[in-house]
C-alpha cells in the first residue's frame, strides 16, 4: 500500500488538518462566542497539529535508525547525518507550512454560524 510518495504524505497532512478543523467548527465557534479570538484559536489548533507532526517525525526517525542500525554497524561507512538532518528539517518546515495553510483556510469566516447549524 503506497502512501502517495513524498508529496502525498505531506499533502495528506494538510487535508487531515483541514478536515479536523472543519469537523470542530462548532466547538471552535462556541469558544469564539465565549471570547476566544480567531488568532488564539488558530494558534491552538496549529500547536496541536505541529506536536503531532514532530511526534510522527521523531517516531519515524527512531524506527528508521533501529531498522538500519545492524547494517550501519557492519558497514565501514556511516550515515550521512548532515543530509538526514537537512531532510528532516525540510520535511518539518514543509509540514508546518501545510498545517498553517490548512488551519488558516479552515478557521476563516464566522465560526459562530457553525453553532447555529449544529
Amino acid at each position: 500500500g503506497g502512501g502517495g510518495g513524498w508529496w502525498g504524505g505531506r499533502g495528506g497532512r494538510g487535508v487531515l488538518v483541514a478536515r479536523h478543523v472543519l469537523e470542530r467548527r462548532g466547538e471552535l465557534g462556541l469558544m469564539q462566542a465565549l471570547g476566544f479570538r480567531a488568532g488564539a484559536l488558530r494558534a491552538m489548533v496549529m500547536s496541536e497539529h505541529v506536536v503531532l507532526l514532530v511526534g510522527g517525525l521523531v517516531l519515524g526517525i527512531v524506527c528508521a535508525v533501529v531498522a538500519v542500525w545492524p547494517s550501519v554497524r557492519q558497514s565501514a561507512q556511516g550515515l550521512p547525518w548532515g543530509f538526514l538532518g537537512a531532510l528532516w528539517l525540510g520535511v518539518l518546515g514543509f509540514g508546518v507550512v501545510v498545517c498553517w495553510v490548512a488551519v488558516r483556510g479552515a478557521v476563516k469566516g464566522r465560526l459562530l454560524d457553525a453553532i447555529r447549524r449544529e
